[in-house]
């Protein structure tokens, strides 16, 4: 088709048909693309709000050595709220279930902002725990439900563009923080998370009613324990769950690591809560517009191409280069540039991959598996290496840690290059097969 026949077709639909063209979205999916790209804003917004004030408030009230220990908390917390996950799975819909998790989350916040008030020495700590808890169980949450709307036809093109709308909540953050945080104070924006975490839980019941297909669930008599423990059989059982719990665990770790070494690093350098959270806030945009735009052009592309099992090894080949370089460069710059390339991977390109390597599995079994894989296991190895970062000298080099991120990735490409497309191409032959 020429350029004048590709212009004349377009000219002939409306503007919603028209960004769906342009997007590359299957004919008559607009809409609930359009559905799944809202939702990811607002909890994306959410929770660009809600880790800038994390930053500035913890950072500014506790020393190098706390950092560790904080992510060890939150990765406690983190299990036990996906724990509770695991059990009701069974018992809820995806979409109930996760707007039952969302008013849990809106309330623990609005208490969270009222014991800040109070200026007690704990409360910066306990927020940065409560925070990071609460953005990983939504995140898996939210994402299970956007995953359900999808199949494995479909989720190649429509989890990137859920993908971009996540990508311009962060952007648009780096415009709204720092004005927002030098008029107000960091603790506001706990406030600007709740109001859009109301905005999601709206869309998440939208997208329950509208695109689940089977929004059935079968009455489960079995007991709590029992369902917990059915979460992780499941997991074992399935060769696609040990792969995706493996890369799970060592993608947090590798997370992990490249947080504290710019977390360190920015405390050293930047000191007040102010300047903190203005910088988060404007790191957080910058490498969203960056994402954004990979999004728009780049990753749908680079899995239609590649398949979901080989756009995995992207993300951590790139990081293995960068961490590598990093470790020769001082100060902010080489972590922003290794942590920069990480978020940037993952909004654009890991994070869709991901969901897309899922689609085979059963929308129950998958949200029930995401939850005990991402929500508790790769949390405790998580917690293990917090321990392991929290023994490290008040001298050690934060530097280094650059060259550990640059080893951690380099397993991640053996572990995907050997396992990931043959075990994803089983699971999909065992799909159509049931």
């Amino acid at each position: 088709m020429g350029p004048e026949s590709r212009n004349a077709e377009l000219d002939g639909l409306d503007l919603g048909d028209r960004f769906a063209r342009v997007l590359g979205v299957p004919e008559g999916q607009g809409a609930r693309a359009a559905r799944l790209a809202v939702t990811s804003f607002f909890l994306s917004a959410a929770l660009a709000a809600l880790k800038t004030a994390q930053a500035g408030v913890f950072l500014e009230a506790s020393s190098r050595s706390m950092i560790p220990w904080a992510y060890a908390g939150s990765a406690l917390l983190l299990m036990a709220l996906s724990s509770v996950a695991v059990i009701f799975a069974t018992r809820l819909r995806v979409g109930a279930l996760t707007r039952a998790l969302l008013v849990v989350a809106i309330v623990s916040l609005l208490v969270l902002r009222g014991a800040l008030a109070l200026e007690l020495s704990f409360v910066p700590f306990a927020a940065y725990v409560v925070i990071e808890a609460l953005s990983g169980v939504l995140l898996i949450q939210v994402w299970s439900v956007v995953s359900a709307a999808t199949d494995a036809r479909s989720a190649r093109r429509l989890l990137p563009v859920a993908g971009i709308g996540a990508g311009l909540a962060w952007t648009l953050s780096a415009v709204a923080v720092r004005p927002l945080v030098h008029l107000a104070g960091a603790e506001a924006l706990i406030l600007v998370g709740v109001v859009f975490l109301l905005c999601t839980w709206a869309c998440v019941r939208l997208v329950d009613q509208r695109d689940i297909a089977d929004r059935r669930m079968q009455r489960r008599r079995s007991g709590f324990v029992r369902d917990w423990l059915s979460g992780f059989a499941f997991v074992a059982r399935s060769g696609l769950m040990r792969l995706m719990t493996a890369l799970a665990m060592i993608a947090l770790v590798l997370e992990q690591v490249m947080d504290f070494h710019l977390m360190a690093t920015a405390r050293e350098e930047l000191g007040d809560a102010e300047s903190i959270s203005a910088f988060f806030g404007t790191y957080y945009g910058i490498t969203s517009a960056i994402g954004l735009l990979l999004l728009a052009g780049f990753s749908s592309r680079v899995m239609a191409a590649l398949g979901a099992g080989r756009a995995l090894v992207v993300t951590p080949l790139t990081l293995a280069v960068v961490g590598g370089l990093a470790a020769v460069l001082p100060g902010l710059a080489g972590a922003v540039a290794l942590r920069g390339a990480g978020r940037v991977l993952k909004q654009s390109l890991w994070s869709s991959a991901v969901e897309q390597m899922q689609t085979p599995l059963p929308v129950l079994r998958r949200s029930q598996a995401r939850a005990a894989t991402r929500g508790v296991l790769a949390p405790g190895a998580y917690l293990l290496s917090a321990l392991a970062l929290a023994a490290l000298p008040a001298a050690f080099p934060t530097r280094w840690l650059a060259l550990v991120s640059a080893v951690v990735a380099s397993i991640m490409c053996l572990i995907i290059w050997r396992f990931a497309r043959r075990t994803y191409l089983s699971s999909l032959r065992r799909a159509i097969d049931d």
